[in-house]
Parts: C-alpha cells; structure tokens; sequence
C-alpha cells in the first residue's frame, strides 16, 4: 500500500451480518489505490484474530451501475486482525452507485451480509480539451 491509497476501514459483525463502512467516494481516474481493509467481529462481538482469520474465505460482490458485478477475496494481512481488498479498476471503471455485499464462509456454513454502497464519480476535467 501506498502513500496515495485511499484506505476504508470496514467491520463485518458475524452474528447480525451487518457492516459499518465509511462513506466512500472515489474517481474513475483512481488507479490502483481502492482498498477495503475489513475486520471480522465474533458472535461475541470480539475482533477476530490474525491466527483465526485464514479460516474465513471473505468475497466482496459489488454490482456496478450497467448491472454486471465483479468479485474480490480478502487476503489476511500479516500481523494485523484485518483482511485486504485491493481494489483494481474494475471496482471504480463506470460512474455511478456501486452496491456492494461480502459472503463470509468458515468451513460449511456461509453468510451474506447487509448490503452498503459506494459512489464512483468523475473528476471535473473529464471530457475537456486542455488549452
């Protein structure tokens, strides 16, 4: 991760399947600087921790606005309690409200969580001619 990534803190609460996200806004013309940083909070509402994490598989859905959807897993990151999405530019390609959800899945059981959505939109000198 970089100095220009624009980092989103996410918690997922594995006993109601709700999240809490930031709002976020993001540019078409943002390259390879998207990142959800996701946490994983117990049915006892504890976070869940880095040497238990690799037994979750976590996918990110986000529907774009023209209604394809791409995917994304997490991947642990060493050290912290958290997972990482880095994002490519198929998650800020179109302009407009992306909806998004994850699916947590531990060995044979699975979870769909509530949905959240972010906004892609496009810088001011898009479409100008320069002078």
């Amino acid at each position: 991760m970089g100095n220009l990534d624009r980092n989103y803190a996410v918690e997922i609460t594995l006993k109601d399947s709700k999240v809490k996200v930031p709002s976020m806004d993001i540019f078409t013309t943002d390259t390879a600087v998207f990142n959800m940083l996701v946490q994983l909070k117990s049915a006892t509402n504890t976070v869940v921790p880095n040497s238990e994490l690799g037994g979750y598989t976590v996918k990110l859905y986000a529907i774009k606005p023209d209604n394809t959807y791409v995917t994304h897993d997490g991947v642990v990151v060493e050290g912290e309690d958290k997972l990482l999405f880095d994002l490519d530019s198929k998650f800020n390609n179109k302009i407009g409200t992306y909806k998004c959800e994850f699916t947590v899945t531990k060995e044979t059981e699975t979870i769909c969580t509530n949905s959240f959505s972010y906004t892609v939109k496009a810088p001011v000198h898009e479409g100008l001619s320069p002078e």
